[in-house]
């Protein structure tokens, strides 16, 4: 029951004598500030809201959380254990905040998103759908997860990075810079995608690989070791790139190709992964090491060859790639 008239965060007016929701004691809520719960809303157990943080809807607080400073929490989101709100962060529809997590700086946690154990959403960041957020992860400055992704481990996603679709983020991993990652794409380890790379499909990245520059690692490619993807590369396909292999300046890797920093290879012989150094290769340097003479090798460069194109239409290039089968090389 307020004890005064005031104004809350939301600016609805609150007289004093006035009830509000539910509390299990008067410590569930604090006398200072403009702190409120509201009618429907109920906050339990050792919870409590102070300063001028909100409860509306039909939100749940128990255990020992601690929902504080501009916070809102509302809809039928459930704060429980330990679980902390503040600074002007937002849970709401369906959200679930447990544990020792932290939601704080102008995060956002909607939808059906969970986030819980000692993990953290922050600094305008978002979570929401299906999405889960556990471990000792941490998303923070206006990263956005959201469908089923699943940031966990001790994993860092920030700096406007967005995880969707049934991605996975664990281990020591660092996802940063407009970086896009989404499908079934799996990242662990200690790999790092920054600077508006993109990985998607079925990719795998893990060890200490790293994705940057405008790269993307797409299909059912894997990245590991030491490699590094960047400066406009496109891995793709089944190719497989390790150990301390460099791929850059619009290099595109594809088909049943496994890559290391020394060794030598045809992919075209009968699907059978070796090594191949095309760590320094132009586009067209790359299509020329195929062996051609494997009509089934023709087909499977066709979407390489038409990406290839693409790119250098839209960088007025002109370059000529004649493919033929039983032809040899050409």
């Amino acid at each position: 029951r307020a004890i005064k008239d005031f104004i809350t965060l939301d600016d609805s007016p609150v007289h004093a004598g006035e009830y509000g929701g539910w509390v299990e004691s008067e410590e569930n809520l604090s006398q200072e500030g403009r702190c409120w719960i509201f009618s429907e809303a109920e906050v339990s157990n050792s919870a409590k809201v102070s300063d001028d943080a909100c409860i509306y809807g039909d939100a749940e607080i128990s255990g020992n959380a601690k929902i504080y400073e501009f916070a809102e929490v509302y809809g039928n989101a459930r704060i429980s254990d330990n679980a902390e709100v503040y600074g002007h962060a937002q849970i709401y529809d369906y959200a679930l905040v447990t544990d020792n997590a932290k939601i704080y700086i102008n995060a956002e946690v909607y939808g059906n998103a969970q986030v819980y154990d000692n993990s953290s959403v922050s600094e305008d960041s978002k979570v929401y759908g299906r999405a889960k957020i556990y471990d000792d992860a941490k998303v923070i400055f206006g990263a956005s997860i959201y469908d089923e992704a699943i940031v966990a481990g001790a994993a860092l996603v920030g700096d406007d990075a967005k995880i969707y679709g049934h991605a996975q983020i664990y281990g020591h991993a660092r996802v940063f810079n407009a970086a896009d990652i989404s499908g079934d794409v799996k990242i662990f380890d200690r790999a790092k995608i920054t600077d508006h790379a993109k990985v998607y499909g079925n990719a795998v990245i893990r060890d200490m690989a790293q994705v940057y520059e405008n790269a993307e690692v797409y299909g059912d490619a894997e990245i590991s070791g030491d490699a590094k993807i960047h400066g406009n590369a496109h891995i793709c396909e089944c190719a497989k790139i390790s150990e301390a292999a460099d791929i850059q300046q619009g290099t595109y890797v594809c088909t049943y190709v496994s890559c290391g920093p020394t060794s030598k290879s045809s992919p075209s012989k009968a699907g059978k992964q070796e090594k191949l150094n095309i760590s320094n290769l132009t586009p067209k340097e790359f299509v020329n090491a195929f062996d051609l003479t494997n009509p089934e090798n023709v087909h499977l460069l066709q979407d390489l060859v038409s990406k290839i194109t693409k790119d250098a239409r839209e960088s007025n290039i002109t370059i000529n790639i004649n493919i033929q089968s039983g032809q040899g090389k050409n």
